[in-house]
């Protein structure tokens, strides 16, 4: 494992069990009933920002939180034409 892999790791962990300390709060602090639904992506550094917002959404504000399979063309294509998934943690668009 690379000094920054292990770095990478570490940062995730820590966060992780830092957020396991926070008391789960109502639905109404959410601001929405529906389900939030967040884009987890193929490359590693999307898919662990999908887990962290998921876990800040659901256990900070007490919102319903589901994770979806997503990737760039499609879930640009998809959040532009119908609105889903509501976020895309990390999401890179071409400018050329």
């Amino acid at each position: 494992m690379t000094k920054l892999t292990s770095i990478f790791a570490g940062a995730v962990a820590v966060a992780a069990l830092s957020f396991g300390a926070v008391a789960p709060a109502s639905a109404t602090e959410c601001g929405t009933e529906d389900n939030i639904t967040i884009a987890e992506m193929t490359w590693l550094s999307a898919s662990s920002l999908a887990f962290i917002t998921e876990r800040i959404l659901a256990q900070g504000y007490g919102c319903n939180v589901e994770l979806v399979p997503g990737d760039r063309v499609p879930t640009a294509t998809s959040m532009l034409s119908k609105g889903e998934p509501d976020i895309a943690p990390e999401l890179w668009v071409s400018t050329a």
